[in-house]
């Protein structure tokens, strides 16, 4: 034994197992729900935003999704006694496909702390003439001008 370190048994289904390259690990769904008795609140809805988030980009590589949101909604409904349980429901109910990085969700997360409506994900922003490139400025020229 190791100080710090503890050890625990888990019996896993069939679904809760993958395969990468031979080598068994668990499913994303399931590393995300066994996640909930280590992570914070917010940590733990910016990992289920990343696991369930799947874009085209008009810029970098496309995203596809680890897993869906119901595949995190089975998890819950499938391991009603686990570790983090009560974290992970709350989680999946702050949970929001499309959010591009953990800072973008912990914003999505405090603005709706503040009573703020919630703001839409992946919104493109493009000046008069329907331009926009990643980190151009949102300001219209006819704004900039005032």
């Amino acid at each position: 034994m190791r100080k710090g370190v503890a050890g625990h048994r888990l019996e896993l289904r069939a679904e809760d197992v993958t395969k990468l390259d031979g080598v068994p690990l668990t499913s994303p769904a399931r590393t995300w729900l066994d996640l909930a008795s280590v992570l914070d609140i917010e940590d733990l809805v910016a990992a289920a935003d990343f696991f369930i988030c799947s874009q085209s980009r008009s810029f970098g590589r496309n995203r596809l999704a680890l897993c869906s949101l119901a595949d995190l909604r089975s998890q819950v409904e499938g391991n009603r006694g686990a570790r983090g349980i009560r974290k992970a429901k709350t989680a999946l109910e702050l949970a929001r496909a499309g959010a591009d990085s953990a800072p973008e969700t912990k914003l999505r997360l405090a603005i709706g702390r503040l009573g703020l409506p919630e703001p839409a994900l992946g919104y493109v922003i493009t000046d008069s003439t329907d331009w926009s490139l990643p980190g151009r400025t949102w300001l219209s020229r006819s704004s900039r001008s005032r």
